[in-house]
C-alpha cells in the first residue's frame, strides 16, 4: 500500500493553541482505535492481514496531530509565562 502524503504538510494549524486540547482527545481516540485493531481476533483473515498497515497509518496520523498539540501547548505556556512576568 502507498504511504500517506507528508502528514506534517497535511496537518497544520495557524494557531495550534486553539486546537491543542481537542486534538489531544482525537489522538487518544486514534491510539485506542489502533490498539483495538491489533487486539481484534474476530475479524476475517483479510482484515487481520491488513491490521499492521492500518495501525501503522493510524499511528502516523496520531503522531502528526500530536505535533500540533505539542506546539499549541508550548505556545500556551509561553503566553502564560509572559502574563506571569507582567
Amino acid at each position: 500500500m502507498k504511504p500517506l502524503a507528508s502528514l506534517e504538510r497535511l496537518i497544520k494549524a495557524d494557531e495550534p493553541e486553539i486546537y491543542a486540547e481537542s486534538l489531544s482527545h482525537t489522538v487518544e481516540a486514534l491510539i485506542a482505535t489502533a490498539r483495538l485493531a491489533l487486539d481484534n481476533e474476530t475479524s476475517g483473515s483479510d482484515l487481520r492481514d491488513r491490521a499492521s498497515y492500518v495501525v501503522e497509518e493510524t499511528l502516523a496520523v496520531a503522531q502528526a496531530l500530536m505535533g500540533v498539540v505539542s506546539v499549541g501547548i508550548e505556545d500556551l505556556q509561553r503566553e502564560q509565562r509572559r502574563k506571569d512576568a507582567a
